[in-house]
């Protein structure tokens, strides 16, 4: 039998993956220069894996030639010296992602995430049939995405697994358990290492899965410390919890995560990059709220905390 390529390069996907933020001017154009060098940032400071989302990156409001170009230049950032995931809008029909797939991969990106809009109440084989028509046409191995229970989604995620092109999903909104259950249906007909069961965000979920397989993962630990992001994962490779534990109890839960949600984790990440001199507005463009100087404040006083943690 002949190895998958694409399986085989998912093997060296290992360690935090960054959700990009997008910025924009003062009057909301899109900043692509300011995006870039946030991410160029990121590179020197030793992150290796970003992607592209729906959410975090803003597609929910860029048009489509904006989707196009910001991907091309953020590939041309990325490309020989980290991993691009390139992701689609999820309203996108099948033909476009198919279509895009191939523009990715021109623009010299790694990966496509094919994201779908879970509010639609298609069936699961309309979802597998959707992923088949697009990775027989994709020149770059796929991701898939999930947003629900994984009890209602573990039917599509054996199916998606049979795809070669496909070599990890992304879990958005389940807990723990929901996640142990993603791993444990990718073990019985994939090694984790092979499609990868992406979750994140915070690093709680990641400390609670790590043994269990999880390798890559979503990190916004980098949108203020890229450096602490690298000393977590190797903390991870090492098995030195007492570390990751203090970094929970002392970071993520008081200071991060009971912080941000008056103004939302994009708000927050990009008033930090705007007091990191990296974008030049923290302004966001609308559906996203609008930042007020207090939050923008409020940034700079966790950002404070972070350089005194050792």
């Amino acid at each position: 039998m002949n190895p998958n390529p694409h399986r085989a390069f998912a093997r060296t996907l290992k360690g935090p993956l960054v959700p990009v933020l997008a910025a924009f001017h003062d009057d909301e154009r899109l900043d692509i220069d300011s995006t870039c060098r946030w991410v160029d940032w990121q590179i020197r400071s030793g992150i290796k894996l970003f992607w592209t989302t729906h959410g975090t990156t803003h597609f929910m409001s860029l048009t489509d030639r904006e989707v196009m170009d910001l991907t091309a230049a953020l590939a041309q950032v990325v490309h020989g010296r980290g991993t691009l995931i390139a992701s689609t809008p999820r309203h996108w029909a099948t033909n476009a992602c198919i279509e895009f797939t191939e523009f990715a991969a021109k623009a010299k990106a790694d990966v496509v995430k094919v994201q779908v809009d879970w509010n639609f109440t298609f069936s699961s084989n309309q979802l597998v049939e959707h992923y088949q028509a697009v990775a027989a046409r994709s020149p770059l191995p796929l991701f898939a995405y999930a947003m629900g229970s994984a009890a209602a989604y573990d039917e599509s995620l054996r199916r998606i697994i049979a795809i070669p092109q496909f070599i990890g999903a992304k879990n958005d909104s389940d807990d723990f358990y929901g996640q142990e259950r993603f791993l444990a249906s990718v073990r019985q007909l994939a090694s984790p290492e092979e499609f990868l069961v992406m979750c994140g965000g915070g690093l709680s979920s990641v400390a609670l899965t790590y043994d269990l397989g999880q390798r890559a993962y979503g990190d916004m630990t980098p949108w203020y410390s890229p450096a602490l992001s690298v000393r977590l994962h190797e903390a991870f490779q090492k098995g030195d919890r007492k570390l990751i534990n203090r970094f929970l109890i002392e970071i993520e839960e008081p200071l991060f995560f009971n912080t941000w949600p008056g103004i939302g984790h994009w708000g927050w990440g990009h008033a930090i990059a705007y007091h990191l001199g990296l974008f030049k507005s923290y302004k966001m463009r609308f559906p996203s709220l609008t930042l007020k100087a207090d939050d923008v404040a409020q940034a700079k006083t966790f950002l404070d905390k972070i350089a005194s943690w050792g």
